[in-house]
């Protein structure tokens, strides 16, 4: 299964060293960003499907998400 979350409010690009990039990158998640207790709940569903049943992919975004 391929699971493709959108902007998400995770750790990444806490160490980049240009500044501008990084604040612009935190402001977006912080705008837009989905939460662990928001995509968590969709990825548990997916994986509770019967055996018989292939999820095949799932996107979770924001519906604010360009």
């Amino acid at each position: 299964m391929i699971v493709s979350p959108g902007w998400a409010n995770t750790e990444l690009g806490q160490n980049m060293q240009d500044e501008e990039i990084r604040e612009r990158l935190q402001e977006r998640q912080e705008e837009i960003g989905l939460g662990p207790r928001e995509i968590g709940p969709q990825i548990v569903h997916a994986l509770a499907q019967p055996r018989h049943l292939m999820l095949h992919e799932i996107a979770i975004m924001s519906i604010d998400e360009d």
